[in-house]
């Protein structure tokens, strides 16, 4: 087994967003949770990792005060469950970058949100692992064995400012204001009102977009690795280029929303490493929005105007 699972913290704070496979050894005190479904990890997984498929299918009905009191309960017993208590390093990751709608970037934010203090997201997912040298040694069908804990987030409120409600949105919408945007970065089947949702066409009521969006669709986060055909974040000056091409500034008020806050947690990742400091995850998303028929939406099929 490769050093890197071994427990005990070598690298004091803060962690990286993004942990690239040839970084695990510089870490220690590691807790990696598999973010997969649960058939895929009992087909193989990271040594040690745990299981929380709930992390990716959690829907958050509406976000007011409640229902995102309801979703910090049920996620302060799930990492209690699984052992976590709040002091490790853990680092979330998924199969690819790119094919599970971001998953572990929505993992990201979830910990964030309970106050982890470490969290991190495994940069290229399990396929990156997988192909990096060694790598093959750390995979394994046998789960973990489990301390159920008590998980204790930590007093740093910094990330409650990452989550945006439907009355943010609205300020947005109602405002005006220069310097403040609302990004969709759905699939483009989604954007141009073709369907409503990546659980079916007809999932939520109505198709189409909140007001005034920009679309910028989540793959444009990501770049191909050509060599190893691993899917990874674009670094930091790409990603500038892309919110300057869209004219978005990096101190500019940015709401992001997708359909669950998923897709949305990739950009949000992104463009916080990237250094644009006033950027929110509406994380209840088009699943509230659409579903409130006194919410404005723009309807109209976009067929043929993808950009």
């Amino acid at each position: 087994i490769l050093d890197f699972f071994v427990m005990s913290f070598e690298k004091e704070e803060p962690v990286p967003i993004f942990v690239k496979p040839e970084d695990l050894h510089l870490y220690k005190s590691v807790k990696f949770v598999d973010v997969r479904s649960p058939t895929d990890y009992a087909e193989g997984h990271l040594n040690n990792a745990v299981n929380m498929y709930d992390i990716f299918t959690y829907l958050l009905p509406t976000s007011t005060e409640e229902a995102i009191n309801k979703m910090n309960n049920h996620f302060q017993t799930r990492f209690s469950e699984l052992g976590i208590t709040g002091q490790e390093h853990i680092i979330i990751y998924e199969q690819s970058m790119n094919n599970q709608y971001g998953a572990s970037c929505r993992g990201f934010f979830i910990f964030k949100h309970m106050r982890h203090p470490h969290v991190s997201t495994l940069e290229g997912g399990l396929d990156a692992m997988i192909r990096f040298e060694g790598s093959t040694q750390a995979i394994t069908k046998e789960a973990p064995v489990i301390i159920p804990c008590q998980y204790h987030g930590n007093d740093d409120n910094t990330f409650d400012s990452w989550m945006a409600s439907r009355d943010n949105v609205l300020r947005v919408l109602n405002n005006r204001i220069s310097g403040t945007w609302l990004v969709d970065v759905r699939d483009a089947v989604e954007w141009l009102g073709l369907s409503s949702s990546p659980y079916g066409v007809d999932f939520t009521p109505r198709k189409g977009r909140i007001p005034r969006s920009v679309w910028i669709e989540w793959h444009k986060f990501h770049k191909l690795d050509n060599e190893k055909h691993v899917a990874k974040s674009k670094s930091n000056e790409q990603i500038q280029a892309l919110m300057t091409a869209y004219g978005i500034q990096s101190d500019d008020e940015i709401i992001i929303y997708c359909f669950k806050g998923s897709r949305a947690a990739v950009a949000l990742m992104k463009l916080k490493e990237a250094g644009y400091s006033n950027v929110k995850n509406y994380f209840a998303s088009w699943n509230e929005w659409s579903r409130d028929f006194q919410l404005p939406i723009d309807d109209k099929i976009l067929v043929g105007n993808k950009e």
